[in-house]
């Protein structure tokens, strides 16, 4: 059967982590400076003390667990309180830590531009092309949102956005990619993922739909059952227009 709805990863497959990591950074102390108060420099000094320390707010968490949506939340909790602390600011109730925590993710990346370069004239093909687009990441769905508006790609993107939070868990195994068929309203068969996760990989095959790894970095890629293995996304529309031959 013919492709008509490809799923992208985010973070290393289409999005320079790098980059958005310290564009996101910047823009969160930005907004916690004007909504909090506070030296703007002293919220970027914890900003950077959070990414140094990174480890040891997750150290007890299991985000794969059965409480992993649980960990998840508490993530976010620490790393926000976290900074109201790094910056000598008084930190607001738990309920508002936690309400930042959810809502900051879909805030900050809105005015980031985080897209490899081979990323969004494909991906303007591909929509004009007529495929589905739609995404599939372990952060939250409304980051998801945000990252595409701060690339310029929201239009591109018709097909459902499924994060941690929409598909009620962190991992992408089978699970998880038989919701995002369901929410796409199709059959696994028409079906691809773009990931640069083997495991996402062998997990979304498992599941039934097709799937193509983007090893933009070094990967045990031998074992690995994919449909195709690129580098970048330099050749990606012909192999889908190939297949649908």
């Amino acid at each position: 059967m013919p492709i008509t709805h490809i799923f992208f990863d985010l973070h290393g497959t289409m999005i320079d982590a790098a980059l958005l990591g310290a564009c996101v950074r910047r823009e969160r102390a930005r907004h916690l400076a004007q909504g909090y108060g506070g030296d703007l420099a002293a919220w970027h000094k914890a900003e950077e003390q959070v990414r140094a320390d990174w480890d040891a707010y997750h150290a007890d968490l299991n985000f794969s667990g059965d409480d992993g949506m649980r960990d998840y939340v508490e993530a976010g909790y620490r790393i926000i309180r976290a900074l109201f602390r790094g910056a000598g600011v008084r930190e607001p109730a738990r309920e508002e830590i936690h309400r930042l925590a959810r809502e900051l993710p879909g805030i900050a990346p809105l005015t980031c531009d985080a897209f490899y370069p081979d990323v969004k004239p494909v991906i303007r093909q591909l929509a004009a092309d007529g495929y589905v687009l739609g995404v599939t990441t372990h952060s939250l769905a409304t980051h998801a949102a945000a990252v595409l508006i701060g690339g310029g790609v929201r239009d591109a993107f018709q097909g459902p956005l499924i994060g941690a939070d929409t598909a009620e868990q962190f991992d992408k195994d089978t699970a998880y990619y038989a919701l995002a068929v369901r929410r796409a309203q199709g059959t696994a068969a028409v079906c691809l993922v773009v990931d640069d996760a083997p495991r996402a990989i062998e997990e979304a095959k498992s599941a039934g739909l097709r799937a193509i790894l983007l090893a933009r970095e070094a990967h045990a890629t031998a074992s690995i059952e994919a449909d195709a293995i690129i580098p970048d996304f330099t050749a990606l529309r012909e192999i889908i227009r190939g297949w649908n031959m």
